[in-house]
């Protein structure tokens, strides 16, 4: 699993950092979306120690928005992840996330 790329939410609390080091494990760059950005660090910094690549991404992802900045600060040609690891429920007040998938690649959008 060489070049892949796996968007990680949630991801400094329960399966979050087991998520995030088995897939930086298996040589995939992650992209770790939360909102606690001490915890999120620590993940992030934990992830890079052992060799993996990770970023770290503070932020509330029903926002799409800030969402979509946040994904084009790790990689602004990306077509998105090929990998969406959702550790929380994920309800925003309006709209939905949603997740779409093409052959090669996934990608996040929203919808009101």
């Amino acid at each position: 699993m060489r070049n892949l790329v796996a968007d990680i939410v949630g991801a400094t609390s329960g399966i979050g950092p087991g998520i995030t080091h088995v897939f930086t494990a298996a040589s995939l760059q992650v992209a770790t979306y939360d909102i606690r950005k001490a915890d999120l660090d620590d993940t992030v910094d934990q992830v890079r120690t052992t060799g993996g690549k990770a970023h770290g991404l503070c932020d509330n992802v029903p926002d799409c928005d800030a969402t979509g900045r946040a994904a084009a600060e790790i990689d602004p040609v990306s077509l998105g992840a090929d990998i969406l690891a959702n550790n929380p429920l994920v309800i925003p007040e309006s709209g939905s996330i949603g997740f779409s998938m093409s052959p090669t690649r996934a990608s996040t959008g929203c919808s009101t």
